[in-house]
């Protein structure tokens, strides 16, 4: 049968296999850390019952078993509606500021990186341009290769 959410948490972090059971500390280390990106709900799910949204939220819980010093998102809100795509940027940038979590990410939507983050740099084969959101959006050469999907009150 499909694995579950709790399997998933229990092979990653156990040594054991997940046929022999679950040991109370897997448990509670799965509930704490879906807990912290609201996906607590989730843990008897099946991965393959999971909507876009709810997958990246179980994904991003266990990235953060153990917390780690740097977090790496590529391309993170793929396969998420518009309306989770502002939650879950939310909830990164709440999770970045209460654990102190540096946080690296790729993104081609100008406007909801800009909106998260506290520094940006543009690539085009080459670092078009860097530093504050603000400032990288009003760059010459970022407007001409992103023009018209580029956030309108830069």
């Amino acid at each position: 049968s499909p694995i579950s959410v709790l399997d998933l948490f229990a092979a990653a972090l156990s040594r054991r296999p997940i046929w022999l059971g679950y040991s109370t500390k897997i448990k509670k280390i799965t509930e704490e850390a879906l807990a912290q990106t609201g996906a607590d709900s989730l843990r008897e799910r099946k991965l393959g019952e999971l909507s876009g949204g709810e997958l990246q939220r179980v994904l991003l819980a266990l990235s953060l078993s153990p917390l780690p010093d740097l977090l790496l998102l590529d391309e993170p809100i793929t396969g998420i509606d518009p309306h989770g795509v502002d939650l879950f940027y939310k909830m990164v940038s709440e999770l970045r500021q209460k654990h102190h979590i540096a946080i690296l990410m790729v993104s081609h939507d100008c406007g909801v990186a800009a909106k998260y983050s506290d520094k940006m740099v543009f690539l085009n084969q080459r670092v078009i341009a860097q530093g504050a959101p603000n400032d990288v959006l009003k760059n010459d050469e970022v407007i001409h290769s992103f023009g018209n999907q580029l956030p309108e009150d830069r």
